[in-house]
């Protein structure tokens, strides 16, 4: 069993590593270890094929060197991670009919750096209305940081205007909210 170990490696390492990198890089959640190895070695029979070909196609020798093959997986986990991130790769998808998102929650799709936001508090006495400066990125309840920020009350009156200052930060926590505004400024 001992001996058979090195045989194992080499059909789980290549998508494990690659598989782990994605992970990574994506923020899905660490402790799901769900069917990994059955991915990992899914994952190593496309690359190992993969990899296989390409030194079909271009005979260096480089592509039978498992250190190098470990480090191309590094690579081809971080290149595919980037990818699927590319607002184009989103746009493919919306324009084939794919609405799903690779995100784990909506909040990672739907604000992002420069939407304005007006954030109602839970005792509906105020609301802040502002500019995404910062959003915690992958939470569910994310914490938002606004820039050229207004405190506003029920009746739409400007209580504390800090618009024109883009120096002065609000942070807030959305779980302690009732509901957000969103408000996308077009592109320049």
């Amino acid at each position: 069993m001992i001996n058979n170990i090195p045989n194992l490696i080499d059909k789980i390492a290549y998508g494990y590593i690659f598989i782990i990198i994605y992970s990574w890089c994506s923020f899905h959640e660490k402790n799901n270890y769900k069917m990994i190895i059955i991915k990992g070695i899914i994952g190593t029979y496309i690359l190992s094929n993969f990899y296989n070909a390409l030194f079909e196609v271009t005979g260096l020798e480089i592509f039978q060197n498992v250190i190098f093959l470990i480090i191309l997986s590094v690579i081809l986990g971080y290149v595919s991670f980037k990818i699927m991130k590319a607002d184009s790769t989103k746009l493919l998808f919306k324009t084939i009919g794919i609405t799903r998102t690779d995100n784990t929650n909506i909040w990672d799709d739907i604000i992002k750096k420069g939407t304005c936001l007006r954030i109602y508090t839970k005792d509906k006495d105020i609301s802040y209305l502002g500019q995404v400066k910062f959003i915690e990125e992958f939470a569910k309840e994310p914490i938002v940081v606004l820039q050229a920020y207004q405190i506003i009350d029920t009746q739409g009156e400007v209580i504390t205007d800090y618009s024109k200052d883009i120096n002065e930060l609000a942070i807030l926590n959305l779980k302690n909210f009732e509901k957000v505004d969103l408000t996308y400024l077009p592109e320049k």
